[in-house]
């Protein structure tokens, strides 16, 4: 398991420093600057972290963030046919749909999220934060 798809929560976590959770986030991020894991997300949650951080802690965090976050993430593009995927999801959030039409399109091996409901209809395994660092260490199987 080394490609994850992070939604925009565990993101704005790590870039917001939002305790708790930004320190497990600090370990995904490691994990990935270690070249363990391979991180993508969309450009939909790129434009939320976007929101998010510019909302918390300014502007120019904002844009430095994006920057970043497109250094450590790959970029899953929302387009038609991303879109029309989602629109004939069953789940009843758009936007969790759009999240897993990309996942899908990404041949991920997990999706990672604080969110796991919004992702119950997933075919593509589903962990937290802390649920992947287990995984990476061994202490839970595959």
């Amino acid at each position: 398991m080394n490609r994850i798809f992070c939604d925009a929560n565990v993101l704005v976590d790590y870039y917001s420093r939002r305790l708790p959770w930004s320190i497990e986030a600090d370990a995904f991020v490691a994990a990935a600057q270690a070249g363990r894991i391979v991180l993508s997300t969309s450009a939909l949650s790129v434009a939320h972290i976007h929101y998010l951080t510019r909302q918390n802690i300014g502007l120019p965090a904002a844009r430095t963030t994006v920057r970043d976050c497109l250094v450590l993430c790959d970029l899953v593009p929302v387009d038609r046919t991303i879109l029309e995927k989602a629109y004939q999801m069953v789940g009843g959030d758009f936007e969790d749909n759009i999240q897993i039409a990309c996942v899908i399109q990404a041949h991920v091996d997990a999706i990672m999220t604080r969110d796991a409901r919004g992702f119950a209809h997933s075919p593509v395994l589903v962990l937290t934060p802390p649920d992947l660092m287990a995984r990476l260490s061994g202490s839970t199987p595959p």
